[in-house]
């Protein structure tokens, strides 16, 4: 006879596809970035497994999970880490001195799915290295680097007052990214492309606006 497993609730997730990467050295039952993969895919420049194109200086965008951080010191004494990053189509170490693990240091957690915003360095026939200039949480990366913002305005009875805020919060936050309103009317929806104002997104910017009108009535576009 078989022996009889005992009933084990499930992991959650995370857990456990960490706990396979521990154990195996890869994912097995899924990858961290499943849940993001169509934002990644739309935000990020490169894939980590796709290199053989990039050049020295270039600037690049990729988005990945941590999955071991090593901090140590430079040569002059100042604070550094070597990031292991990973896609779905490989890995990389980035490099992340002093000034920017300064400003990011919260985000560079074991398991933490990131964007981040990198300078190339290569030399010759040499695998390309990756020195951070910018982290973001995937929620972070969203709202900087969205394209256009999607707002859609419901008949309520205090609209006029929301497109008042509204107004406010665009013209202390200019920026480059257009504002699209769909409306509905008759029925049906209608697009509003707004010619007045421009937005510079962030993750603040955008949970005071989805304050303002619900959660579900809030879009970030990345084409």
């Amino acid at each position: 006879m078989e022996p009889k497993l005992p009933e084990v609730i499930d992991q959650i997730f995370e857990e456990k596809i960490s706990k396979e990467k521990d154990l195996l050295g890869f994912y097995a039952s899924g990858h961290p970035l499943d849940q993001e993969r169509e934002v990644i895919e739309s935000i990020t420049t490169v894939s980590l497994g796709d290199t053989s194109e990039l050049i020295d200086q270039d600037s690049v965008r990729i988005g990945g999970v941590v999955t071991d951080v090593r901090r140590q010191l430079t040569r002059k004494g100042k604070p550094m880490a070597t990031v292991t990053f990973e896609d779905y189509t490989g890995s990389s170490e980035i490099l992340v001195f002093a000034d920017v693990l300064e400003n990011y240091a919260r985000s560079l957690l074991k398991d933490a799915k990131l964007v981040i915003v990198a300078r190339v360095t290569r030399r010759e026939e040499e695998e390309p290295k990756f020195i951070a200039e910018e982290i973001y949480t995937i929620e972070e990366a969203k709202a900087r680097f969205a394209r256009k913002l999607l707002i859609h305005l419901a008949p309520q009875p205090n609209l006029e007052r929301t497109l008042n805020a509204l107004e406010d919060l665009f013209a202390h936050h200019n920026g480059d990214v257009e504002i699209l309103f769909r409306v509905e009317q008759n029925g049906q929806d209608r697009f509003i492309r707004s010619r007045r104002y421009r937005l510079k997104t962030s993750l603040e910017v955008l949970t005071q606006v989805r304050r303002m009108i619900g959660d579900k009535n809030v879009e970030c576009l990345w084409q």
